[in-house]
């Protein structure tokens, strides 16, 4: 790397949660672990903005975190002359990659409204957009922004079929989580209270469900298909909500929150937990079930999952079946009968428990290659990839 230490800025979506990811979020989530390696090692300056609820700035070593809502706040010199100007997000945005005088800029998701914001940062090559999830556009941003950033080949090549040209600058950086908090084991007498804790008793086969209450996900086909499996035996335990910490506010998540208080004896809800607080509750499944109906970019809590020894049950969905094969899961097509499929999954996942023991074992090894350590490492990488397209930074 150069010696110069880079600064990068990061600029997330308009809806996006605070950094660092307190109120949860797979982007926010990335981007603390990004943050928190880069202050072992110190490689880059970081700056991370984000619509928070309050104008702020947290300092790291080798970080600045900034909220910049929309409202009517006390903003910079503005409120040395006792007026308050109204600032969109994205100008806000604008003023402070300009301020912080930053090399690069990287938007993370797609937002119309900002693409072409940060001219002040200099020619294209220097600002990238971080894909999150299928469906963005790239005909509407590839003059804005001449590197793209792929959680998944599948994210990146069906980013390229409308820019084939940008294919050389397309960087495939797989996600990451925490691998270290869902190695840990839990004692097997923690484990059983946990489960009773939750209404579950020991020889029950639960069905874990980790993520957002959104149509998207396919919970309410997971929930069919439990409740359509005769063994009562066969639980479900929900975790989650739709908009993260900030509770449950549409209509989906009611009427999935409803159904699961209506057979309490085959579904359990536990609403948002703590991510610090997830691994524990992953041990108390059998199997986990991400059972999506779009195309997912590459989903965290598959790697969870894995990490944590269980065997998935998941739909063929965009890059997701780049992170989990069939040696660590069952895989089910979402074209034709989707609940029949989910249940036939979770059966023969409860019949064969050898391969379930299999399947858990090389999961949770193959879980291993996304640690946030090897993410900074591929991080890394990818800055010295990117410094190759942009003549201009070895003169600086």
């Amino acid at each position: 790397m150069q010696s110069k230490r880079i600064k990068i800025a990061f600029i997330l979506p308009a809806f996006a949660l605070p950094i660092p990811a307190v109120k949860g979020g797979a982007i926010e989530t990335l981007m603390t672990m990004l943050l928190e390696e880069n202050e072992k090692y110190g490689v880059f300056q970081f700056v991370f903005i984000f619509p928070d609820l309050e104008d702020k700035m947290s300092a790291f070593r080798y970080s600045r975190c900034y909220a910049c809502p929309a409202q009517k706040r006390q903003w910079d010199a503005d409120m040395e002359n006792g007026t308050a100007r109204d600032y969109p997000y994205d100008y806000k945005a604008s003023l402070i990659t300009k301020n912080e005088n930053v090399d690069y800029v990287i938007m993370e998701g797609a937002a119309l409204r900002i693409r072409n914001c940060f001219e002040n940062v200099g020619s294209i090559q220097k600002r990238a957009i971080h894909l999150h999830h299928h469906g963005i556009r790239s005909g509407i941003y590839k003059e804005a922004f001449g590197i793209t950033i792929a959680p998944s080949r599948f994210i990146g090549e069906k980013w390229n079929e409308e820019s084939a040209e940008n294919r050389e600058k397309t960087y495939l950086l797989q996600n990451c989580i925490r691998t270290e908090r869902f190695l840990k084991r839990i004692e097997y007498g923690r484990r059983c209270q946990m489960r009773r804790e939750a209404g579950f008793a020991e020889d029950d086969f639960v069905i874990l469900f980790c993520g957002r209450l959104i149509w998207e996900k396919g919970v309410r086909e997971l929930l069919e298909a439990v409740l359509s499996i005769p063994d009562e035996k066969v639980k479900l335990l929900l975790i989650g909500s739709d908009s993260f910490a900030n509770g449950n506010k549409q209509p989906y998540a009611q009427e999935i929150i409803k159904a699961a208080r209506e057979n309490k004896t085959r579904i359990r809800y536990l609403g948002y937990i703590e991510n610090w607080s997830l691994p524990d509750y992953y041990q108390c499944a059998d199997i986990q079930a991400v059972p999506s109906l779009w195309e997912e970019a590459a989903g965290l809590v598959v790697l969870e999952g894995m990490c944590s020894g269980l065997p998935l049950l998941i739909t063929r969905s965009g890059g997701m079946v780049e992170y989990v094969t069939e040696q660590t899961g069952v895989l089910v097509d979402r074209e034709g009968h989707l609940t029949k499929h989910l249940a036939e999954g979770v059966l023969w996942l409860k019949e064969h428990p050898v391969e379930r023991r299999e399947m858990a074992r090389l999961g949770r090894e193959r879980a291993k290659q996304y640690s946030a350590e090897n993410y900074y490492r591929k991080f890394c990488k990818m800055m010295e990839w990117w410094l190759s397209f942009d003549g201009e930074y070895g003169k600086r």
